[in-house]
């Protein structure tokens, strides 16, 4: 009987699509050709056709820009600025918030609700602490409770004091120093040992790093021996117990470690004896730590419960009987080296009794039950078993509780509750939020809230603003660009006019890239000045014609190309435009165009710009202007080697010296060898140039505007610009017109700014003009600007140098010394031999 196989899958899909091709053929060939593939007109609308009605109104567009930037021409531009609502009573959005200020109001009706929830079972406070009298003794919590007094007690006032604390803190930082030097050095030994089980202390690899052991404890010594002196009370027995366990340490070491003791090889639970030696350091200076948190500073300052402080309390027992015994040992003559299985037991011991105490302090009980352990591993977990219930206890009484899981059901509550549903123009009050136990409560319950609410803008509070400022405000820019020359003239003025007030500032400014120099006229602006910086503000007899002018510093001087940035910043621009997508460029009809028929245009084109497009024509100009300064650079080579080998030779030929002892006098007016180091020279502008072109060649300039619209999505902000742009029939630009938006979704505030801007070859017909023609040709000398802002620098390095200088008398009385003796030089008193300089109770600098 034959077997039939059955067909593969493979075989079915080949199949399977062999029969739909063949289905397919056949109906295109039973079909008549109704429609083509793809009509013309659609053809038209493909951003690759240059003929559409988009793409040729930017074409006419760039070309006429191309040609406004290589001509000379004069401009007119005046701005006007309203303010206005975002959202109106019928806008779908009226009373919605946007999503930062619900953001904002969430997490505060949150964190209010959290804190009014909470009850702390502090066992005492600050507050009623120093309701007691502060001549009391200043008594850790088991030492008051068991009405100890212990010798050179101090008083309450004492040791709540900030000198006090302070001595504390620096012998934490002490002992915490010396244990991690321990600890580091005990685990090369470790190391060593489990590599050779039988080396002993004459080994030169276990001496090293038990001189080195030694070390760490001399050099700690020396510290704590300056922190002694002003130690009291509990300090002086807290040093004597961290000298104790490490001396303690180093001798356990040497005599598990001796040629002579019993266990001649380490392996095992022979190691394990060994392993021990730390574990009784570490039980042994662990008492410190239960000590310091049981003043009443610490445990006030954490918000401790009385079960907590009763475990803390059973665990400095446990560490005073660990002492006791280890002491017995001793007395017995009993050490490491020939009876190693009695320290064993003490360590053993001592965490049994601690995981003991801690559960009986908070008065819980074990969910695994406590066994005493027999190795350092056991040890090791039943520490983390008594540690996680000790510090989970002491995280769930102390850290307030979530009420509710997520964020929206926050909101949601919160919006249920009625707690942000009141509008800025609203009489009525918003309902009092819970009010918390501790913290800020009572009036500020609510005032994140109030304050958002409070910011936001009613249309007739953005109505007034109007009517008394931005209808009242015009900024009028007069200039005269000269392309071929590098030059450019501008009189910036800021009016406002009202029926009560008539102001007028005026400030014209004039660039010459050629020249790499800035000249203003800043008459109207040293009102400004002298109420800002009196001693800096020039007088009217320093400045008589009221010009001031400003060029690169000298060390830039012929090496950043102000004319090459100038060039590249015309061509950025003319780039970033045609860069732009077709779309954005729009012809307008000028029927109801007031402008146009004002100036004369026959074409309008209006540009619309997002944030996105704005980003991308910044990248657009940053990588333009990074590729025009590599290429000046790289084309004068010589310039730029030439100027980093003569700073090179200046710093390789200067007397360094020893300058381990030196500082700086306080009458030295160099500039600090830092601020010599940041100046930008001609070695660092070529590397930042190369840098920046390297940068611009790992993105595109579209993800520097994606960048610009994640931050608008982000921030409650939002920017537009729509630009008309006016031709004449030559297709030459003549104007402009913008429109500049603003929103701040947060005050409901949107401010529009209205720019008019005429373009000519001869200058335009203005109430500024004449001021604008004489502004520029009148001759005068001008105020060194530099020379200006270098003295103020100078004054402020000066007085920032004498600071730090004073602030290191304190920490050296070589430096006092040095300054008296100056000071005395400066004032014509005769030296009388070496000025010596101490310190006197109260940390103050006494030189003799």
């Amino acid at each position: 009987m034959s077997m039939i196989n059955k067909p593969t899958k493979g075989f079915v899909l080949k199949t399977s699509c062999l029969l739909i091709t063949t289905a397919l053929l056949s109906a295109c060939a039973n079909s008549g050709a109704v429609q083509a593939p793809q009509a013309t007109s659609a053809r038209l609308l493909f951003s690759d056709n240059a003929d559409t009605a988009s793409n040729q109104a930017k074409s006419s567009l760039v070309s006429a820009i191309s040609d406004y930037l290589n001509s000379e021409r004069y401009v007119l531009s005046t701005y006007h600025y309203k303010a206005m609502p975002i959202n109106h009573a019928g806008s779908i959005d009226a009373g919605s918030d946007p999503l930062w200020m619900t953001a904002l109001k969430t997490y505060e009706y949150k964190s209010t609700q959290d804190n009014a929830n909470y009850k702390s079972d502090a066992y005492r406070t600050n507050e009623t602490y120093a309701d007691e009298s502060g001549d009391l003794p200043y008594l850790r919590y088991d030492d008051e409770k068991a009405g100890i007094i212990p010798e050179n007690v101090i008083s309450r006032e004492v040791g709540m004091g900030a000198e006090y604390q302070e001595v504390n803190e620096k012998i934490r930082d002490n002992y915490a120093d010396l244990r991690l030097c321990l600890g580091d050095l005990s685990s090369e030994l470790d190391d060593v040992i489990k590599a050779k089980p039988t080396a002993t202390s004459n080994d030169k690899a276990v001496k090293t790093i038990i001189n080195q052991m030694n070390d760490c404890i001399t050099e700690h010594n020396q510290s704590i021996d300056e922190i002694q002196m002003h130690a009291q009370g509990y300090q002086k027995q807290d040093i004597g117990q961290i000298r104790q366990c490490a001396l303690n340490f180093t001798t356990d070491i040497g005599h598990i470690l001796s040629p002579n003791r019993q266990h001649k090889s380490l392996t095992d639970k022979h190691y394990q004896l060994y392993d021990t030696v730390w574990l009784n350091y570490w039980a042994c200076s662990q008492a410190y730590y239960y000590s310091a948190d049981v003043e009443p500073y610490t445990y006030i300052g954490n918000g401790m419960s009385k079960p907590a402080l009763n475990a803390y309390a059973n665990l400095r027992q446990c560490s005073t009987k660990h002492h006791t015994v280890i002491d017995t040992l001793k007395a017995q003559n009993k050490t490491y080296r020939n009876d190693a299985e009695s320290y064993a037991q003490a360590v053993y011991d001592t965490s049994y009794c601690l995981a003991t105490g801690v559960y009986d302090g908070l008065g819980q009980t074990p969910d695994t039950p406590i066994t005493k352990p027999t190795t350092p591993d056991e040890v090791s977990s039943l520490y983390s078993q008594y540690t996680a219930a000790f510090y989970g206890d002491y995280d769930s009484e102390y850290e307030p509780k979530s009420r509710f899981g997520t964020w929206f059901d926050a909101y949601k509550q919160m919006k249920t509750a009625g707690k942000s549903d009141a509008s800025a123009d609203s009489t009525t009050a918003l309902p009092d939020l819970p009010i918390p136990t501790n913290g800020m409560g009572g009036l500020y319950t609510n005032m994140m809230s109030s304050m958002l609410d409070y910011m936001k803008k009613s249309p007739e509070q953005l109505d007034a603003k109007n009517a008394y400022q931005y209808n009242n405000t015009v900024m009028t820019v007069i200039s005269h660009h000269q392309p071929s020359q590098k030059k450019l003239n501008t009189l910036l003025a800021f009016d406002y006019h009202s029926a009560t007030a008539d102001q007028s500032i005026q400030l014209p400014v004039a660039m010459d890239f050629n020249q790499q120099q800035l000249t203003a006229d800043v008459s109207a602006a040293l009102p400004l000045i002298a109420l800002v910086s009196p001693k800096h503000a020039p007088l009217p007899a320093d400045m008589p014609n009221g010009l001031v002018k400003f060029s690169l510093p000298s060390e830039l001087q012929g090496v950043l190309p102000l004319p090459v940035i100038y060039d590249a910043l015309n061509r950025a621009f003319l780039l970033s435009v045609s860069e732009l997508d077709g779309e954005r460029f729009t012809p307008m009809a000028m029927t109801h165009d007031a402008y146009a028929k004002q100036i004369g245009a026959s074409q309008v084109i209006k540009l619309n710009l997002s944030s996105k497009d704005m980003g991308k024509m910044f990248g657009i100009v940053s990588k333009q202007l990074a590729n025009d300064l590599k290429a000046y650079i790289d084309a004068h080579p010589e310039l730029y080697q030439a100027k980093a080998d003569a700073d090179s030779a200046d710093i390789d030929s200067a007397d360094v010296g020893d300058t381990a002892d030196a500082l700086p006098s306080v009458t030295e007016s160099d500039q600090p060898s830092d601020d010599q180091n940041d100046k930008l020279d001609a070695a660092k502008l070529k590397q930042v140039v190369d840098n920046w072109v390297l940068i611009n060649q790992g993105y595109h300039t579209s993800d520097v505007g994606s960048l610009f619209a994640l931050f608008e999505s982000i921030l409650p902000i939002g920017m537009d610009s729509s630009l008309y742009y006016y031709l004449d029939g030559r297709g030459k630009l003549i104007g402009l017109q913008s429109l500049q938006t603003m929103d701040d979704q947060m005050q409901n505030l949107r401010l529009q700014t209205v720019g008019q801007t005429r373009y000519s070859t001869k200058m335009i017909d203005h109430a500024y003009a004449k001021q604008f023609t004489q502004s520029f040709a009148q001759a005068g000398d001008a105020v060194d600007g530099n020379a200006w802002l270098a003295k103020i620098r100078e004054e402020n390095t000066l007085k920032s140098l004498a600071i730090d200088t004073r602030e290191q008398y304190e920490f050296s009385p070589t430096i006092a010394a040095r300054a008296a003796t100056d000071a005395a030089a400066a004032m014509g008193e005769p030296a009388s031999g070496e000025t010596q300089c101490s310190f006197d109770d109260d940390g103050q600098v006494i030189c003799h």
